[in-house]
């Protein structure tokens, strides 16, 4: 009856329209042209697409733990955001004209903060409870915020500056790392990441407008404060969110160095993470074009007004927020190779239209050709940006993933130690031109070693399957042996350090009822979720939890079978070691000899 209903009231709608506009007509009036089918079809289409997008995403906050997670880290963004802003009226106050002077140190700083110190803060860190780190990092930020309205002398920044960015290289790793043991699921993991990204587009935007309708009323010191309240509410946020307890198992002591380290050897050891190596830097070049050199192309380039910064800002970031708003459907379908090797492949073609906007400095065709070309590199950074964090996950384990993350984090942020001077002084030096040019080389170089460290078999489920636990080993390790051209039963093998813990890791994954059952069922075959829940006879979500600590260890595989996940071993000597394990209890039991 509904439908019918519906029906009605649209025809009906339908006749009210066409006598309406013959009333304007026999009024004199010019009535309003109706859209054409195209028309119609694409406006439905984006409202849509974009309604779906979001919702998709903002499924994933019917989490509590998350949802309580992601209020704390959009609230400090938006104190961030004020923060920028109010820093750079400070230093202004301070330093007059040599203002770009004091930010261009303080962000120097805050770089080298981020790459020097958050692996060794996080090695010093690793073993305390996740919340407390995360409650104490947030006290910091806020308590060194509150310091800036109280600041007479621009040495006094560089200080304050110093510690504020040393507590974030704390938190946001640290932050990271929680989220895949809160959300297991692979596709809820997504659309976190989706949502992650569309929150810092949106803090791009909203923090500079909030910060402009505060000054109207407050002066910037004031500012600080909102910076303070963020941070202090994010600190609530967390003490009140009971995390999930990991258990993880107690490791031997070791060194500072070994921890401090071990990110970045996890990284050299997987190809796909060395692929992100390169990849942070093939992002690092159009952020830094953009961040630096957009208002020298509005200003002087393109000879427009001061308004049309914010404009080509806002372009960069749709193009991002339209990625962001796919990104779980596409990274679903195509995987995670394809996906972030295509705007990989992307960033160096619009760079090089970069360039080209230079020698063409006309104010009509080049301003919209500037829109474009900055919409079009916020979309392909997206690409890369939204799914990197699913590569850290998959190339690590619950013992390892702080370490890896920490060092995704430093590493990421060296990349512009390299792009910003390029940027900035080969852009006054030589000219924006020529600074375009070189950001593009770059970006090209690292977009080939990319496409060259990722392996074309690679799949969009997790992988590196040989030799896993080695890599995420926590402990001390040499050279990797080289892997036989053939499988043997028998390993020439001496226990170590090592070997020994990737063997007891192994073990505990197995030292547990439900997980050791679901290892049984799929030691006789492929199955799906579906069919080892019938099997286990527990609910589905116990189920998932622990297939996907299983496939985050490496122990599983998994495979599209239209829209199933096939879950199955790889691994032969896992399987006699499953079923060894239920001979060797069923002698227990039931006092049959044992075998010699």
């Amino acid at each position: 009856m509904k439908r019918i209903a519906l029906t009605r009231r649209s025809s009906c709608g339908w006749t009210g329209r066409a006598s309406q506009q013959s009333k304007i007509a026999r009024h004199g009036g010019t009535p309003k042209q109706p859209l054409t089918p195209y028309q119609s079809a694409i406006s439905a289409y984006t409202r849509t697409f974009a309604l779906k997008g979001l919702g998709w995403m903002l499924s994933v906050l019917r989490d509590v733990t998350y949802r309580r997670l992601f209020a704390a880290q959009i609230v400090a963004l938006i104190g961030t955001g004020l923060l920028t802003v109010a820093l750079g009226l400070l230093a202004y106050d301070l330093a007059s004209s040599n203002a770009g002077a004091v930010l261009g140190t303080a962000l120097t700083i805050k770089m080298f903060a981020y790459v020097g110190l958050a692996p060794v803060i996080n090695a010093l860190v690793a073993r305390w409870p996740k919340k407390r780190v995360l409650i104490g990092a947030d006290l910091v930020r806020a308590a060194m915020a509150l310091c800036l309205p109280f600041i007479t002398d621009v040495w006094q920044i560089y200080v304050v500056i110093f510690l504020l960015q040393s507590a974030s290289a704390t938190f946001t790793p640290a932050f990271q790392s929680l989220i895949p043991t809160i959300l297991t699921d692979e596709r809820d993991y997504t659309r976190a990441l989706s949502l992650s990204r569309l929150a810092y587009d949106m803090e791009a935007l909203v923090s500079p407008a909030a910060a402009a309708l505060l000054l109207t009323v407050l002066s910037y010191n004031n500012l600080f404060l909102g910076t303070v309240a963020g941070f202090l509410f994010s600190a609530f946020m967390v003490a009140i969110t009971v995390l999930p307890k990991v258990q993880a198992a107690p490791a031997p002591q070791t060194s500072l160095w070994h921890r401090t380290t071990l990110g970045a050897k996890i990284f050299w050891q997987n190809p796909r993470l060395r692929s992100l190596l390169a990849l942070n830097l093939v992002v690092a070049a159009p952020t830094a074009l953009v961040l630096v050199n957009t208002v020298v192309y509005v200003r002087d380039v393109l000879d427009r007004p001061d308004t049309d910064l914010a404009l080509a800002l806002a372009c960069f970031g749709v193009g991002s927020m339209i990625v962001a708003l796919s990104a779980p459907r596409v990274l679903d379908r195509f995987g995670d190779r394809a996906v972030m090797l295509t705007g990989a492949g992307i960033i160096p073609f619009v760079l090089a239209g970069a360039a080209a906007l230079t020698l063409l400095g006309d104010p009509g065709t080049g301003w919209w050709l500037l829109l474009g070309l900055w919409f079009l590199l916020g979309a392909a950074t997206a690409t890369i940006l939204t799914p990197s964090a699913r590569l850290l996950r998959d190339a690590s384990t619950e013992d390892t993933r702080p370490y890896v993350f920490t060092a995704q984090f430093s590493l990421s942020h060296a990349c512009y130690i390299l792009t910003y001077p390029l940027a900035g002084w080969v852009g006054a030096v030589a000219g924006l031109g020529w600074a375009a040019v070189a950001l593009t080389i770059v970006a090209m170089i690292s977009s080939a070693g990319a496409f060259a460290s990722w392996p074309r078999h690679d799949t969009a489920e997790p992988r590196n399957r040989q030799g896993r636990s080695r890599a995420l080993s926590s402990q001390p390790h040499g050279a990797p042996r080289p892997a036989p051209d053939t499988p043997s039963l028998v390993h020439p093998v001496t226990p170590g350090p090592e070997l020994l813990e990737t063997a007891a890791g192994t073990l505990r994954m197995l030292a547990e009822p439900t997980r050791l059952h679901l290892l049984w069922q799929l030691a006789q075959g492929p199955q799906s979720v579906t069919e080892l829940t019938a099997a286990a006879g527990v609910p589905r979500t116990v189920v998932s939890q622990h297939l996907a600590k299983l496939r985050l260890s490496g122990l599983v595989d998994t495979r599209k079978d239209g829209r199933r996940v096939i879950y199955s071993l790889h691994d032969g000597h896992l399987v006699r070691l499953i079923r060894e394990t239920f001979n060797h209890a069923d002698h227990r039991i039931t006092g049959e000899p044992t075998h010699s």
